[in-house]
């Protein structure tokens, strides 16, 4: 095995690309990425449909009162699992754990749609809020794990792992767009049962495809017990410049995650256009995910470590002050747009030291906290803004969010340790 190396390097064979300036579109010429994302772009689109007919579901039937507590009870099993996630997928393996978990839900969400069938209607909350834990015991190992993937799937004499990460986010950002669209003329068509049922049927498809992928052999050595075992605490230890990160990421989600909150707001009271001016706002969010994960998926993040993490969250931030300031839709979709394509940017330069600094055993640990922060922030910041908001406009609100955002970005390249070219760890094995 070759010695340490600087971050986002890896040696190839004589003559291979610098994978520094990795090859535009080669993630696509991998069959394994191939794969990977028509079983997650399949996934992706019917997950968003459920969650917006289970949303609807819930508030014409129980009440909006019950969409909170729904929310809340699919964000418990990625709490319970948070700090075990890392191990277990390092037991079992990154990719059995995807298939797996893909597999689960499949089963899961088929079974709810014949027991909202076969029972009567008044089990249908309890049906959907077990479907809500059991179901999210799969994805809080899903996460991690698919963030996780990459590490070893990715060809760095072609494309970073980073890179394939962005391109399966893209599909996350397409089932955004996508996936309520879907809902609403299915569930007009046969009902939340349907779309229960078409979910876990693509749920099931993408197992079987990810079943498919092969990951390449290494002749990497075993990792010892202390890395096999590793814990989110040891590896901030380890890699201070993780803990930074983590709460880089944690502080940014918090000031951003209420712009989910925001956008209805600002169509119904500042722009006064109705659900189509919500409709505008939250495509334009989606279009730019859409965007921005396809460029760094393609042709990667160009400049120095600092520059990949902290421009295109400074980016990010910006558009979201400039949305918050904005009075005029159209410049909103176009800011929001811009916000989109920055925000896939800053996931995929995140994401990607959080793949390559630590030790591939290590990796899990840290993206089950990626995830959990991802989960957690969401209702704690709509929790405290909602508050807010009982006593204060949501312009004021929103942009106290986005400036309090900004600050925290400006201030990011002087993380400790971010501007140094300190040596990071091989690739999980030379290919034979």
């Amino acid at each position: 095995m070759a010695g340490p190396m600087s971050l986002n390097s890896q040696p190839g064979a004589a003559g291979a690309a610098n994978p520094e300036v990795p090859r535009k579109a080669a993630v696509l010429r991998d069959a394994n990425a191939r794969l990977l994302v028509i079983g997650q772009l399949g996934s992706q689109i019917c997950d968003r449909m459920a969650l917006a007919g289970i949303l609807w579901f819930l508030t014409t039937s129980a009440g909006a009162a019950l969409v909170p507590w729904y929310i809340a009870a699919s964000g418990l099993p990625h709490l319970a699992l948070a700090w075990r996630a890392g191990r277990i997928i390092n037991a079992l393996g990154p990719l059995r754990v995807v298939v797996w978990a893909d597999l689960l839900r499949g089963g899961l969400f088929l079974g709810a749609a014949a027991l909202m069938q076969a029972l009567p209607h008044s089990a249908d909350i309890v049906v959907l809020f077990a479907l809500a834990l059991l179901g999210n015991l799969g994805a809080a190992l899903f996460n991690p794990a698919i963030l996780s993937l990459p590490v070893r799937l990715a060809r760095r004499d072609a494309y970073q792992p980073n890179q394939l990460t962005a391109l399966l986010s893209s599909c996350g950002a397409t089932g955004t767009i996508v996936g309520p669209a879907l809902a609403a003329l299915i569930y007009k068509a046969g009902g939340l049962e349907t779309v229960l049922a078409l979910t876990g049927a693509a749920y099931l498809v993408a197992g079987l495809i990810e079943q498919r992928v092969r990951l390449p052999e290494t002749v990497a050595p075993a990792a010892g017990p202390a890395l096999r075992h590793a814990s989110i605490t040891p590896v901030v230890r380890r890699h201070p410049l993780v803990g930074w990160l983590l709460g880089l990421l944690l502080l940014v989600n918090l000031g951003m995650g209420p712009v989910v909150l925001f956008l209805p707001l600002y169509a119904a009271q500042v722009f006064t256009g109705g659900i189509d001016a919500q409709a505008w706002l939250q495509s334009s969010v989606g279009l730019g995910m859409i965007a921005g994960g396809l460029a760094s998926a393609l042709i990667g993040l160009p400049g120095s470590r600092v520059v990949r993490v902290t421009a295109p969250v400074m980016v990010t931030t910006a558009c979201y002050l400039g949305f918050a300031l904005s009075t005029s839709l159209p410049l909103s979709c176009g800011l929001l747009i811009g916000l989109g394509a920055s925000l896939a940017a800053a996931n995929a330069g995140l994401i990607g030291l959080f793949q390559t600094i630590p030790d591939e055993p290590e990796v899990p640990a840290v993206m089950a906290m990626v995830n959990l922060f991802g989960v957690a922030s969401l209702p704690l910041s709509m929790a405290v803004v909602g508050l807010v908001l009982n006593v204060a406009p949501v312009t004021t609100v929103a942009t106290a969010c986005a400036a309090a955002a900004l600050l925290i970005a400006l201030a990011s390249p002087a993380i400790p340790g971010l501007r140094a070219r300190s040596a990071a760890h091989p690739p999980p094995g030379a290919r034979r």
